[in-house]
């Protein structure tokens, strides 16, 4: 079998089971079986497949069939113009949450050495992202799973910033010890915000595969906000800037939460390309 029979053969079973984007959703597995690129398989499409390649390549077809994510597939996922590696377990980067991080750059440049901290880190790509704009830096994340932490670990070597970024396993700031526990001049965070009864709406490929704890936000979506504001505080340097992502349904309630603390001043809303407040930016009270 070559390449365009092979791919001809996938869209015709993801078109069959209503996968989205079943043209991307095959070339995509056939480039990562085949070791070429996307323009590759397009360009050379009478390229035979050999056995091992054929038979990778079915199986993930199978897989995707019953909706399992690309990035679990491939075990990789693209972000801010670079790549990382992704295992399951651990949540999916989404293209809106480069908006989060081009808002917590334009607070890190402020500083000559900016103290970075990503609470609910995943695969480290916000960090990351940012480590790598930064001209210097001193970059932590944390994350309560064990598998996260793994992944994120992969992802810093990878990425050559063993000697700059150090990943922290437990629950938000419990995770951090000693004279880590304050000055950070930057705090950024994507967390889950979805609203526990919407879970079961989500896409397939969402709600079936990737991890519930890092959807869910409890019955208002504000849980993880909630503990966040109570404990942030101590933690921020005194120029510093918290950036946040959010559900655009979160702002208003995430508005009268932080002005509550009254040690907050009023967050800036950040829209993404869709035109949804999905970015709130704060810091002290001056």
């Amino acid at each position: 079998m070559n390449i365009q029979e092979a791919l001809e053969s996938a869209i015709t079973l993801f078109q069959q089971k209503k996968i989205e984007s079943p043209e991307l959703s095959a070339e995509l597995l056939a480039a990562h079986v085949t070791g070429l690129s996307r323009a590759q398989i397009l360009g050379d499409p009478s390229r035979p497949m050999s056995k091992e390649e054929d038979r990778d390549f079915n199986a993930l077809v199978a897989r995707r069939a019953k909706c399992e994510p690309i990035a679990y597939l491939t075990g990789q996922i693209e972000f801010y113009s670079r790549t990382f590696k992704i295992i399951k377990g651990v949540f999916i980067p989404r293209p809106e949450t480069e908006i989060l991080v081009e808002k917590a750059l334009e607070d890190a440049t402020r500083f000559q050495c900016p103290k970075i901290l990503d609470v609910g880190t995943g695969t480290g790509c916000i960090l990351i992202a940012m480590a790598h704009s930064l001209e210097d830096g001193e970059f932590h994340g944390t994350d309560i799973s064990n598998t996260a932490i793994q992944c994120a670990q992969l992802n810093v070597r990878d990425h050559d910033l063993i000697n700059y970024a150090t990943l922290h396993e437990g629950n938000m700031f419990q995770a951090l010890r000693g004279s880590l526990i304050n000055n950070f001049d930057v705090i950024v965070s994507n967390p889950p915000y979805i609203k526990s009864a919407d879970i079961a709406s989500l896409p397939p490929d969402v709600r079936n595969f990737e991890p519930v704890a890092c959807l869910d936000g409890g019955r208002e979506g504000l849980n993880f906000y909630r503990t966040f504001l109570d404990n942030v505080a101590p933690l921020l340097s005194p120029e510093g800037a918290i950036c946040l992502e959010i559900d655009p349904s979160l702002k208003d309630p995430l508005f009268d939460l932080i002005k509550r603390k009254r040690v907050f001043s009023q967050p800036e809303v950040t829209k993404d390309l869709a035109g949804h407040d999905r970015v709130l930016r704060f810091g002290f009270n001056r």
